[in-house]
């Protein structure tokens, strides 16, 4: 070994697990020293003896010369053990041996893991020089340096395995459209009228979120605000609540200047207040976060609708229950993407900005996809060539018709998707951004 390596904790997650297993074997692939540790063996052994697994990790860093750690979300930094009593404050374990560590947030640090990352303890680690953060948009990059104080936030974007992920034209193709989302979300009684209309307008269905969003942000502040604060944070709302109204695919960071420039008191204390500032920013997510169920309630009324990983109670056929609540595992992907004639892809509200894993897994599966408006999408994939995108369900729906219609141009579209994977969107792409992103050069890792 001529330079230093790359250790990867492999945590025991059903997706963010294959995740890091892909940037791990795309380093190897690079020809890069690379090791690999499996953070539920850490966590054994911490309930056992700490001080000893401290030792072995110790040893492992030395033996194998570890320049740099890769871990999802928090877990490199809770997961072993947190010196307070180090000159500064709180020190994680590898920044106190020297380590470049890289957190990969593919779920944000404000609402992962029930909010763990926003504890009090854990801001001295996340702030240290050594760390480097990893989101999957510029803004939301943005907003966790500047409301957390986080330095090294950067956006590098998920990847796809595309060894692992690929077409299966085996399969038959028995949806018109197919999409993979987990749990059951009922549609609420107050979309259901929009439901029933031929041209759903988006605009008509956020005038009544502003209304709830209104209710919701009122109460917060009568629960965490004093009230001399009230009446600012209140004028602070309505603006948040009219740029969102405006453009709800922008992030709620990207009007951050703005925003303070008109209300310079309730964003120093919302900053300060962060736990608070980020519940206020999870009620602003309602503005997209009604997109993905209803859009798939919408056009399952004009196509055949498989929902994998989902139940079916408002969503497709209601006589298949082919995976009627049963999880998609990631090495099932390929085979149920393959059932569609197009696939769909929807970000969650909380994904105010960015693309989500899922955007390049169906991508390397070579099916062709539509995917809502989303800032990101343009820049990673040419659109109507790669991708379709929409604005509105009517236009959803008008341009699946239009692939159905069209056979060979939804094959091209699905060639041209994959390549563009292949070529810039895999794990390998993403680990390089990841070391440039350090400062460091691949090279040390040889």
């Amino acid at each position: 070994m001529s330079g230093r390596a790359i250790l990867t904790i492999l945590n025991g997650g059903r997706m963010s697990r294959f995740w890091l297993i892909g940037l791990g074997n795309a380093a190897v692939g690079l020809g890069l020293n690379h090791s690999f540790i499996e953070a539920d063996e850490i966590l054994r052994g911490i309930q056992a003896d700490p001080n000893a697994v401290a030792g072995e990790i110790n040893k492992i860093l030395v033996r194998r010369r570890i320049g740099m750690v890769i871990s999802y979300a928090m877990n490199g930094v809770t997961l072993l053990p947190v010196d307070p009593d180090w000159p500064g404050g709180h020190r994680s374990f590898f920044e106190v041996r020297g380590i470049t560590q890289c957190n990969f947030w593919a779920d944000h640090p404000q609402w992962v893991a029930d909010k763990h990352a926003l504890r009090p303890e854990y801001q001295a680690p996340f702030r240290s020089g050594n760390q480097h953060h990893f989101l999957k948009s510029q803004a939301h990059a943005q907003e966790i340096g500047r409301v957390l104080g986080w330095p090294n936030c950067h956006a590098v974007g998920c990847g796809a395995d595309t060894k692992l992920l690929g077409p299966r034209p085996e399969v038959t193709q028995d949806y018109d459209l197919i999409a993979i989302y987990g749990n059951d979300q009922r549609l609420a009684d107050w979309l259901l009228p929009f439901l029933e209309q031929d041209d759903p307008d988006p605009m008509a269905i956020n005038n009544l979120v502003a209304q709830q969003v209104r209710q919701k942000l009122t109460a917060l502040w009568e629960k965490d605000a004093a009230p001399e604060l009230r009446p600012i944070l209140q004028a602070w709302s309505e603006r948040a609540i009219e740029l969102k109204l405006a453009n709800p695919h922008i992030a709620l960071a990207r009007h951050f200047g703005r925003l303070t420039d008109e209300f310079p008191m309730a964003c120093w204390w919302l900053a300060a207040m962060y736990p608070t500032y980020f519940r206020a920013a999870e009620i602003l997510y309602a503005f997209r976060s009604w997109q993905r169920h209803f859009y798939l309630a919408y056009l399952s009324k004009y196509f055949r609708v498989g929902l994998f990983g989902g139940k079916w109670s408002h969503v497709g056929p209601p006589e298949d229950s082919a995976a009627n609540g049963r999880w998609v595992e990631f090495a099932q992907i390929p085979q149920f993407v393959a059932r569609g004639k197009v696939s769909l892809d929807i970000v969650a509200g909380w994904d105010e900005e960015g693309l989500t894993a899922k955007t390049f897994e169906i991508g390397a599966c070579g099916t062709a996809m539509i995917h809502n408006e989303c800032v990101g999408l343009e820049e990673a994939f040419e659109p109507g060539k790669e991708v379709e995108s929409f604005r509105t369900p009517r236009q959803a729906r008008d341009t699946v018709q239009r692939l159905l219609d069209e056979p060979d141009r939804r094959a091209q579209m699905a060639q041209a998707c994959r390549a563009r994977i292949l070529q810039e969107h895999t794990w390998g792409n993403r680990l390089q951004q990841i070391i440039q992103k350090t400062g460091q050069e691949l090279d040390a890792f040889r």
